[in-house]
Parts: structure tokens; sequence; C-alpha cells
């Protein structure tokens, strides 16, 4: 199963994919605009995504995240599931030295939520 992982922000919304059930990987960045949507779509359409985990934390963008939450449910009628986003930008930052990390940190949350929901091995 395709699974797109997000990382909301006010101005940029960080994009990573699974590869197989294992592995996420970043994708892009994209601009929190009137077209972000549009785009979502573009690259849900082309990956054959099936379910977007959504960074979620704590605090002053936790209202905004609840709304794009429905929003991305109402527009694509796909699962959205929550992820717990806590520290995926300070640990994106310990791992590249460049400047926007949100594709970096939507990788992070996407595998987190693959690490725990991954089957054990038998």
């Amino acid at each position: 199963m395709k699974i797109m992982g997000l990382d909301y922000g006010s101005k940029r919304v960080g994009v990573a994919l699974s590869f197989g059930d294992a592995l996420a990987e970043p994708e892009t960045i994209l601009t929190n605009d009137s077209h972000l949507f549009s785009r979502l779509a573009t690259t849900i359409q082309e990956h054959h995504v099936q379910k977007i985990v959504l960074g979620v934390t704590d605090g002053s963008m936790q209202s905004a995240i609840t709304q794009f939450q429905h929003s991305l449910t109402q527009q694509f009628h796909l699962p959205v599931e929550l992820m717990d986003e806590a520290f995926s930008s300070s640990e994106a930052a310990q791992k590249t030295s460049s400047t926007h990390l949100d594709d970096k940190a939507a990788a992070i949350i996407l595998q987190n939520y693959l690490d725990i929901h991954r089957a054990p091995a038998t």
C-alpha cells in the first residue's frame, strides 16, 4: 500500500512517500497556497496513494492541522491518520544541512508510522 506522509506548515508542506511497507523517502516541498490541493492530487494520482499520514503536534498549529486533516479527507476520500511529529524537524536538521527540511520531516513522520505499524517478523 502506498502511503503519503505530510508535514504541514503555514508556509510549506513537506511530502514523503512510502516504498514498500518499510521505507519512507522525502518526495517534495509544496508551497501552502491556493494550489496546494491540486499539487497534492497530482502526487496522489501519480503514485496511487491509498492513505495519508499527517504529522500532528500540540501547540499553536494543532487547530490548523485538524482543519487540514478534515480538508484532506473531504477532498481525496482517503483515510488520513495522525502521527505525532514531535522532534521530526530537529531530527531532520541533524541529518542534513539543507535550509528547508519539510520533506525530510515528512519522511521521518512517515517512517515512524511505518515502523509502528510494520507486521512483526515471523
